[in-house]
């Protein structure tokens, strides 16, 4: 909700604090989720260069 509002109105500071509220919440609940599944950081960072591998494949395909 906070980036809905601040992309449709004038940018404020208190935008801007709201959405790094919602953006320590999101980094907290995914850190929750990785002790749980027991994920280590190399697994994560290894997902994540493959994702990014493969976007930019697609990028350099020009199929946006």
């Amino acid at each position: 909700m906070a980036l809905q509002k601040f992309t449709n109105r004038t940018p404020t500071p208190d935008g801007v604090e709201k959405i790094l509220d919602e953006i320590a919440d999101v980094e907290m609940m995914l850190a929750q989720m990785r002790l749980a599944l027991d994920i280590s950081d190399d697994t994560l960072r290894e997902r994540i260069e493959s994702k990014f591998e493969r976007l930019s494949r697609y990028l350099a395909e020009d199929r946006v």
